[in-house]
């Protein structure tokens, strides 16, 4: 039994294979090569084949001119096609609206070509928290699926030393530390009466240290450095001093005495 195969093109373009068999001829559709659309930005490629009717498909999915498409990345891009030829052209969805909890507010992204979110133009990751009115959300990105979830605030009490005095510095949204509404940072110097205090950040955790007041005192051979401690008391290389002390620098021994003025 011999066959004969020979292809043909049809009035309409399409391409068959006839086969002789059998004494008789059958005729089967040979489907074009796809056509590769390229999917801007997203490096991607839609598959578009012909079929034997004329119609255009991608992944089995039957398309026409202006048929939306997705990348991997899920933007969306719209199938053209003109004078026979196919184009893609990024479109971008409908706004992600996200809802602060019970606040009233909103969070507006947009996907962008690149498959990352904007939020006013600017990219947009999951796990960044905003603050609204005070209160902060952290928005995350799971399932394709946005939700934000109220963070109870960071708060941080710093004791500056005996004065009586605590500060309660608060964490915002943006890293940055305040207290009663106004910016705290590393080395920041807070006074409370003639004490001065200054707040350290270190790991995470904030401390106050008391910065020692000196007071120069002229000596016959040259100044005499005193500290005035946190409690008041005052000190000479690390000695309780008042008036009527007797102290020791540079060879010389000195009396220290208080006038009336308050000055030494």
């Amino acid at each position: 039994m011999s066959c004969d195969q020979v292809a043909v093109t049809a009035a309409n373009g399409n391409q068959y294979r006839l086969t002789f068999a059998d004494d008789r001829w059958t005729s089967a559709f040979l489907p074009p090569e796809p056509v590769p659309v390229g999917l801007g930005r997203s490096g991607e490629v839609a598959l578009v084949t012909r079929t034997e009717g004329g119609s255009y498909q991608v992944g089995g999915q039957a398309i026409v001119s202006g048929s939306i498409v997705r990348s991997s990345t899920g933007a969306t891009y719209r199938l053209v096609m003109q004078e026979g030829a196919w184009t893609a052209t990024f479109e971008p969805g409908p706004p992600v609206v996200v809802t602060l909890g019970s606040s009233g507010q909103i969070v507006v992204l947009q996907l962008g070509e690149d498959g990352n979110y904007l939020r006013d133009g600017r990219p947009f990751a999951s796990g960044t928290t905003v603050e609204v009115g005070g209160e902060s959300f952290l928005l995350t990105l799971q399932n394709g699926q946005w939700t934000a979830v109220s963070q109870a605030p960071v708060l941080q009490m710093v004791r500056l030393g005996t004065s009586g005095v605590t500060l309660t510095l608060q964490r915002g949204s943006d890293g940055g530390w305040s207290t009663d509404g106004q910016a705290v940072r590393n080395g920041d110097v807070r006074r409370v009466g003639d004490n001065r205090y200054r707040l350290l950040l270190e790991d995470g955790e904030w401390s106050a240290e008391y910065l020692r007041s000196t007071i120069p005192v002229e000596g016959a051979g040259g100044l005499i450095i005193l500290f005035q401690e946190e409690d008041g008391t005052l000190t000479h290389n690390g000695d309780t001093v008042r008036d009527g002390s007797v102290i020791t620098q540079d060879g010389r021994t000195y009396e220290l005495l208080e006038l009336s003025d308050g000055t030494w």
